[in-house]
């Protein structure tokens, strides 16, 4: 009975430094993906960033040029309906554009921060279930 009681512990026991040597490698696997959703993150912020400064930069060369990108002075400037209906749609379109970029940025960047606190709670879990299987081993191994 002692020896089948070793065995059986012995089985146990291999088993659960396997679970621990499993873990190690999950925590690790975690541990890359966190770091790559933090440099995703970081670049999502300066896309934000550069997308507004350059919102920013247009805007205020539309407030400078004045009359230039006042629909109104378009019209009345325009050499055709054609010249006018295009330089309107000039205009709405890079403004467009640029709220279409800064839109998904956003929706990147959100995406990104939920996907981190995911990641740390992952991990946390990991963490615990790892400090519960190394303590499993601990005791199996006293009880060999």
């Amino acid at each position: 009975n002692a020896l089948l009681e070793l065995y059986s512990i012995e089985t146990r026991l291999e088993r659960a430094r396997a679970s621990v040597a499993q873990l190690d490698a999950e925590k690790a696997r975690l541990q890359r993906e966190s770091a790559s959703t933090r440099t995703r993150l970081r670049l999502t912020r300066r896309v934000i960033a550069v997308t507004r400064r350059t919102i920013g930069a247009r805007a205020r060369a539309l407030y400078e040029s004045g009359d230039i990108n006042d629909p109104l002075a378009i019209m009345l400037g325009a050499t055709s309906i054609d010249d006018a209906v295009t330089q309107l749609e000039s205009i709405r379109q890079i403004a467009t554009q640029q709220n279409t970029i800064l839109r998904q940025a956003r929706q990147a960047q959100a995406q990104l921060l939920q996907l981190k606190a995911e990641l740390a709670g992952r991990e946390s879990s990991l963490e615990r279930l790892r400090s519960t299987a190394l303590a499993n081993a601990h005791s199996l191994e006293a009880a060999r």
